[in-house]
């Protein structure tokens, strides 16, 4: 018999936006087609984009993934993947680029090679074998605990104000005599100002950047940590990042989540960076695959403009 959490299902996503269901199999990647797939097994939902889809598709597609992953999936009678735990997106374009690509892709089609029974509409089931999806049971309504009745707590009684201490009056004949101030010192001449040290064109030199060398080359060992919150001074520092990046690409797409930016151009994903503090942190494939003289003038325009 086939247990609750072994449920999967395919959809492709079309020009649209649109979510179709499609047999269960993984000739649907490809690269003309995005693919997102809703699975019980491991609590997730993969996104898969072809290499021929363009920026548009796949914002659609990641806000289709996005809300299947929080309300899950009617199959008949029984939502499935209800509140799965995150979402796993696979550019193909990065497979044989970055190795942590490859290993999702991988482990992707590790699904497929599973038996697998069909189930209601393109709804399968994981494992052997498998009979019908089970119904939902709802689940009961919690208690609500009675509201404990307020205690009287006495005013505290007012304090006495104390009584004004009277300033005996300063007479004529006793009134201090009046202190003349001295005069002001010679005004000197000022200082000349010291012109301030060029900055150079080193990111060494303006921020430190965990994981990232001068020439935006990311570390393996990166993983950013996300915030809710971002700074004033860290939202003017990330956007003089945005306007270098605005130098080289006309048009960019950003996602924003407190203080996690992810960037993309009509070409693909340009850099994934989280900033604390003033500290820029990039993801491991930022900047991948890129023209190094671009990543150069990035970095060059980056330090101009925080001068």
């Amino acid at each position: 018999m086939s247990q609750l959490g072994t449920f999967a299902i395919e959809f492709d996503v079309s020009e649209d936006g649109v979510c179709n269901e499609v047999n269960w199999s993984k000739d649907h990647f490809n690269d003309d087609k995005i693919t997102i797939i809703l699975e019980e097994l491991n609590n997730t939902i993969w996104l898969y984009y072809g290499k021929r889809n363009g920026l548009v598709k796949r914002r659609k597609a990641l806000r289709q993934a996005e809300s299947l992953r929080g309300h899950g999936y009617q199959v008949g009678k029984t939502i499935i993947g209800r509140q799965l735990e995150g979402i796993k997106e696979i550019d193909a374009r990065m497979i044989e680029r970055v190795p942590e690509a490859k290993q999702d892709y991988e482990s992707l089609l590790g699904l497929f090679e599973m038996p697998f029974k069909k189930m209601e509409g393109e709804c399968v089931s994981l494992g052997e074998s498998g009979t019908s999806i089970p119904k939902a049971t709802p689940a009961p309504a919690p208690r609500v605990a009675p509201a404990p009745a307020p205690e009287h707590v006495p005013a505290p009684a007012p304090k006495a104000a104390p009584a004004p201490v009277l300033k005996p009056a300063v007479s004529a004949a006793t009134a201090p005599a009046p202190v003349s101030k001295p005069a002001p010192p010679a005004a000197q001449a000022p200082k000349a100002a010291t012109a301030p040290a060029p900055v150079q064109a080193d990111l060494s030199a303006v921020d430190e950047y965990a994981g990232v060398d001068e020439n935006f080359q990311t570390a393996p060992d990166v993983k950013l940590q996300a915030k809710e919150t971002i700074s004033k001074a860290d939202e003017i520092k990330s956007g003089s990042l945005v306007m270098s990046l605005l130098r080289e690409f006309n048009d960019i797409y950003i996602n924003k989540k407190g203080n996690h930016f992810k960037i993309e151009s009509l070409e693909g994903p340009i850099c994934d960076f989280t900033i604390e503090n003033g500290t820029i942190k990039f993801s491991k494939i930022s900047f991948t695959g890129m023209d190094p003289s671009i990543k150069k003038r990035i970095q060059a325009n980056f330090v101009e403009l925080l001068k």
